[in-house]
């Protein structure tokens, strides 16, 4: 029966009374889903968007920031590296313009965040309105339609230009493999390689390791982590089957996950940059030049001749010194100068075989690499290092050094300007065929950053779930992959639950059933140990297992919980409302006390079974710091230590993600119990 009747319910003030508790109710509700909400918008952060709060992530509605979170992920979150490579002067992904703007506009754009960000100070705040206003196209800008056309078609000449030559590994890197910011966080690339060897080996570890000398701990342990090999000091790492394997996976993968080595960004984003700093005055002053802007600061192929003073000073001082041998030649026609300079310092060529483990017959046969030749680290590179820095002859103090003049550059951005060369023939027929107004081929660089944001906003859908289910990726490969730690979890919580709905029934139902003189004196007990905390009973706990010899052991788990007071007490008091002429009818009929028990008793007793059921499921799967005292092994570890490991060197996503993974058992069971427990309260209410 209701306890407001149907007549009570036509009162207005009732019915407010009923709306006003259904509006604390949904209140209520609502800070509890939206902290949840949060979390799970939470799951596909990264660096660029950690301090969103945001219930739908902007990522998934806002095209320039889904751009500038896709570039993230493709640098590795490297923000240096996309300033080198994208030859910008890029301070944080999160403030990355887009390549979609005419030169008037990106300095349109510039004027309006600085207002916008309060960077322009008061007094000139007006003027640069002022400005914005003269800058700001009537309609749609011809300029920047021209130029995506031009854009577009210089992208096109670029994709042919990858397609029809086969580089080398060490002429790009792969994005979307490594997180340096977002820690844990297992981006597309590096999973689908680690999937292939897991597939490749069926999961042995042990036989990887020894096929591809490595010495992993884990699967997750694995990593890979290469830059773009532009600073003289970074090489591949030693050759191992295990680098090789991954080099030869970097091959497949499509082209415009790559990023390939610019010499040029470097020159200017790790090179003059730190030097001058970004203000082009800085920079016109030390030189002596009347730049406008960066974009006409450019590293040529060759010595700059006809450059300043300076200009030929960093020129050089970058190729002897700065750049990597990988992208530094000199002309053949020095080929008798560096056999000389390798006669001088070896004396024979039995002592130079010996160093390079080669075996030429004389040094008549030695002449300038045109690639660097394996092992990258080795005396070769050395000796061919030394001779672009300049090697002088310690007996005779002669001086060997590659002259400026016979050093060249040979990166991908000159090599495509050849390419564009070899097809074209002249400037213009160039610029009339691709709608660009290049002065000359020199001054092509590597569209990379217009090409990669082709490429990512034609992906859109794809890259965005990729981003929504990436952690949860890792999580998922995390737990299936940490040894026995599903199997652990899921065998410890079934004992857990048949242990709860068999120790603590028969106990309840004793002390019901036979209503012994000392019941409330044996309940007070069970109770009392509801007054000390798992933290106080760990201790003799641990104690007791490690002396029955039980640690690291499924009995370890089990037996501490396996009889519950609160659970006995909430037995004892069902028990007790249940008929007794029930009982006695039973037993009119020969029923034993096991069949009383079992038909009678338990078949009745399902609703609060499910409750002790869930409670005992709930401690078993989130026990954490007894599973982690009682079983220090590895191998015994449940879901909870190894979740807990996870989020020690974790980002937040993967947090966040890691903690809806866990929550899903829990919900599930719910679930299942919640209509049993209804059940037991609306049933009776109703008769």
């Amino acid at each position: 029966m209701s306890i407001i009747s149907t007549i009570g319910r036509k009162s207005l003030k009732v019915r407010c009374l009923i709306w006003s508790i259904y509006l604390v109710l949904t209140l209520g509700a609502l800070t509890m889903i939206y902290p949840f909400w949060l979390m799970i918008s939470g799951t596909g952060k990264s660096s660029t968007d950690i301090s969103e709060l945001k219930l739908i992530p902007s990522y998934l509605v806002d095209d320039a920031a889904y751009y500038r979170k896709t570039v993230a992920s493709l640098f590795n979150e490297a923000v240096v590296q996309a300033q080198n490579l994208y030859n910008r002067p890029i301070h944080d992904f999160r403030k990355l313009e887009l390549p979609i703007y005419c030169k008037s506009c990106v300095e349109l754009n510039k004027i309006k965040d600085a207002v916008a960000d309060g960077k322009i100070a008061d007094d000139k705040v007006a003027a640069a309105k002022e400005q914005i206003k003269a800058l700001t196209p009537k309609g749609e800008c011809k300029a920047c339609a021209q130029y995506l056309v031009a854009t577009g078609n210089i992208c096109k000449e670029w994709e042919d230009f990858l397609l029809r030559k086969d580089f080398p590994f060490y002429y790009y890197m792969l994005g979307h493999s490594h997180a340096s910011v977002s820690n844990n966080t297992r981006p597309e690339n590096f999973r689908r390689y680690k999937d292939n060897l897991f597939a490749e080996f069926d999961g042995n570890l042990s036989a990887m390791n020894d096929a591809k000398g490595t010495e992993f701990a884990t699967w997750n342990s694995l990593v890979v982590n290469e830059g773009p090999y532009i600073p003289r000091r970074s090489i591949p790492n030693p050759t191992t089957k295990y680098n090789d394997e991954w080099y030869m996976y970097k091959s497949t993968v499509v082209k415009h996950h790559r990023i390939y080595a610019d010499a040029s960004g470097y020159f200017k984003g790790s090179f003059i940059y730190p030097q001058y700093t970004k203000d082009i005055a800085s920079y016109n002053k030390a030189h002596k030049t009347n730049y406008k802007s960066y974009d006409d600061v450019r590293l040529t192929r060759r010595f700059p001749a006809n450059g300043t003073k300076q200009e030929k000073a960093d020129w050089e001082f970058y190729t002897r010194e700065i750049l990597n041998l990988f992208w530094v030649r000199v002309d053949a026609s020095l080929d008798g100068a560096y056999r000389q300079y390798l006669q001088t310092k070896y004396g024979t060529i039995a002592a130079l075989n010996k160093v390079y483990r080669t075996k030429y017959k004389s040094f008549a046969e030695l002449k300038l690499p045109t690639e660097i030749p394996s092992p990258y680290h080795g005396a070769q590179i050395s000796d061919y290092g030394e001779y672009l820095k300049g090697w002088v002859d310690p007996k005779t103090k002669k001086s060997f050094k590659a002259p400026a003049k016979n050093i060249y550059i040979c990166s991908v951005e000159f090599l495509f300007q050849d390419f564009l060369k070899d097809k074209y023939k002249t400037v213009a027929a160039m610029n009339k065929a691709l709608g660009t107004d290049y002065k000359s081929f020199e001054a092509v660089g590597a569209p990379q950053w217009e090409y990669h944001y082709g490429k990512i906003m034609a992906d859109k859908s794809r890259q965005r779930w990729e981003f929504v289910t990436r952690n949860f990726k890792t999580v998922f490969a995390y737990i299936a992959l940490q040894g026995r730690g599903v199997f652990n979890t899921v065998v410890y919580c079934i004992l857990a639950v048949l242990c709860a709905l068999t120790f603590n029934p028969l106990a309840a139902y004793a002390l019901s059933r036979f209503q012994l003189p000392s019941t409330y004196k044996i309940l007070l007990f069970l109770m009392l140990t509801m007054a000390f905390p798992q933290m106080v009973t760990q201790i003799p706990n641990f104690l007791m297992m490690r002396e029955l010899g039980l640690l690291n052991t499924f009995g370890a788990l089990v037996l501490p919980g396996l009889a519950n007071g609160y659970s006995i007490f909430l037995l004892k008091g069902f028990f007790d409302s249940l008929p007794k002429e029930l009982y006695e009818s039973a037993m009119l009929d020969g029923a034993s006390e096991t069949r009383i028990f079992l038909q009678i008793t338990m078949s009745l007793s399902k609703p609060i079974l499910a409750v002790i059921a869930l409670n005992a499921f709930t401690h078993a799967y989130s026990n954490f710091m007894m599973a982690l005292l009682i079983c220090q092994d590895q191998n015994m570890w449940t879901l909870m230590p190894w979740l807990y490991q996870l989020q020690q060197s974790s980002c937040q996503a993967v947090i966040y993600s890691s903690l809806i993974i866990a929550s899903i058992p829990t919900f599930l069971i719910f679930m299942l119990c919640q209509n049993v427990i209804m059940r037991g309260i609306v049933v009776p209410v109703e008769k």
